[in-house]
């Protein structure tokens, strides 16, 4: 696996109309692709990223060149697993920050169908996710692209291909209230429950009772985790059986885990988001980490009440969530605002609103989330398609990074609108990962899953060393050069607000 990362900033990028034709004629095209759009300059983005990877080196710069040439052969099957937590609702409806933009799925259907033609072979190829249980996933695959750039190949560029939601089971919301849970087909292919003996959640395994991921079926996920040794997955079996996995993160700041790049993408690939500890029910001083001793009693009123009345009673739900917001939230600013004014501080060190009424582990004391992403990242990284762990990677792997449009804030689903014009790629996930964060302007030894990643694999992913990093990076002029590590941009992401003052650099490098 490649060490390398690779990133392209262009500020006057940004998504063009579906189904986003390629900008130009390029000679690897050969006459295949006829329509075209000269504003795409994400396509052009994804390319230069492929060449400086040097991906079919020796075919680069004529017309057979082609970068998935190696990746797949006949007969495999390729995933790709866009981040499709949500569609946009209300006044994030256009926002573009919450999912993968499927402009950058395009360029790489494209090389795929050119492969098959080119070269003779065939394979299958599934976009697919499990988007939060409330998601509404036509509405979702809408809004990103995705139905058109389907349909257009099926229309033009016919090829087995498919977009699927890989949830087997949806929920009903209504003001934030459960009122109905419907079973739907999810994978074809099934599922496998995946059984790791070696977890990152054996450390406090102890604790496993007061697992919790909130709106899921508690019993679900302290019985997936209750013993050391015997941790479960559910796993859906069209990512275990594919032979290319292409991850396609959508660049943003993550309230319960600080980001969400290519490792915490991998939630995605668990059928059931119940078997996924979120966070540990309670205060510190309680044996969890669902949130900080501040506030410590009406927080935990608040969360208790609120688990009890979930697809209870409506009534009390609806009653409970008014006062929350018009008596317990107010209260809580003005005394917090009080103290602050008396502290002469900040509301946080970037000049944001802070919430000190932070539950549901969203807050940088979090030290439950990183554990199943680790976990997941193993299970994908190492083993074979029945879910046996292996030594040797069983699968090839890719990750890209849209942040074309990024979120910043209050991620993953409230996050702001940040226009970076920001693609990334990489074959190693945490190399990935740790690159991107200084590109958001964070230290990555301050977030859990970023500074635990380095165990992966014992170390052989990344052992640390920035220094032996290989760092080329595009601007918009089309100039490319190498950095150190200390030398890649920053951005200046505002953090989620739980994580305000806690994982930004020291110090800004321009």
């Amino acid at each position: 696996m490649k060490s390398g990362f690779y990133f392209h900033l262009d500020r006057k990028a940004d998504y063009v109309r579906p189904p986003f034709h390629p900008p130009q004629d390029y000679p690897e095209f050969n006459g295949l692709f006829n329509e075209f759009d000269e504003q795409n300059r994400v396509y052009a983005m994804v390319r230069d990223l492929l060449i400086a990877a040097r991906y079919d080196a020796e075919h680069i710069g004529t017309d057979k060149w082609n970068p998935f040439r190696g990746l797949i052969r006949n007969g495999e099957l390729v995933v790709i697993k866009p981040n499709l937590a949500m569609e946009e609702r209300g006044n994030k409806v256009g926002s573009h920050c919450i999912a993968t933009h499927a402009s950058l799925v395009r360029p790489i259907l494209d090389y795929l169908f050119l492969l098959q033609a080119t070269d003779g072979i065939q394979f299958r190829t599934v976009i697919g996710d499990v988007p939060i249980q409330i998601a509404v996933f036509e509405e979702l695959v809408t809004q990103t692209g995705y139905l058109s750039v389907i349909d257009y190949f099926q229309k033009k560029h016919p090829f087995d291909l498919q977009l699927l939601d890989l949830r087997p089971e949806v929920a009903l919301f209504d003001n934030h209230f459960i009122t109905a849970r419907v079973k739907q087909a999810g994978d074809p292919l099934g599922y496998t429950t995946v059984h790791l003996r070696q977890s990152y959640l054996d450390e406090i395994i102890k604790d496993y009772r007061k697992f919790s991921a909130i709106d899921y079926d508690g019993e679900q996920t302290t019985g997936q985790h209750a013993q050391k040794g015997y941790h479960y997955y559910s796993i859906a079996n069209t990512v275990l059986n594919c032979d290319l996995f292409i991850n396609l993160s959508k660049i943003k700041t993550h309230q319960k885990a600080g980001v969400t790049l290519a490792l915490k993408n991998l939630v995605g690939v668990n059928g059931d988001k119940s078997w996924i500890p979120h966070y540990r029910m309670g205060a510190i001083s309680m044996g969890g980490d669902e949130f900080s001793q501040e506030y410590l009693l009406l927080k935990y009123v608040y969360t208790v009440v609120r688990r009890f009345l979930q697809e209870r009673s409506r009534l009390l739900w609806d009653i409970g969530k008014w006062g929350h917001k018009h008596l317990v939230l107010p209260l809580v600013h003005w005394s917090a605002n009080k103290r602050q004014k008396s502290k002469q501080q900040p509301a946080n060190n970037r000049g944001g609103t802070s919430n000190p009424f932070i539950t549901d582990g969203a807050w940088y004391g979090n030290d439950t989330l990183w554990r199943p992403i680790l976990d997941l990242n193993n299970l994908l990284l190492f083993s074979d398609k029945s879910g046996t762990m292996r030594s040797g990677p069983p699968r090839r792997c890719l990750c890209f990074g849209d942040g074309i449009i990024a979120g910043e804030g209050d991620g993953p689903l409230n996050a702001t609108p940040k226009n970076t014009g920001l693609v990334t790629l990489s074959e190693n996930p945490v190399v990935h990962d740790i690159c991107c964060a200084r590109l958001m302007g964070f230290d990555w030894q301050k977030i859990p899953q970023l500074r635990h990643s380095i165990t992966l694999d014992e170390g052989r992913l990344f052992d640390g060393d920035t220094n032996k990093l290989s760092i080329i990076g595009y601007n918009e002029s089309g100039g490319v050069r190498h950095f150190k590590y200390e030398q890649i941009p920053n951005l200046r992401f505002l953090s989620a607000p739980g994580w305000s003052g806690h994982i930004e650099l020291n110090s800004d490098v321009s």
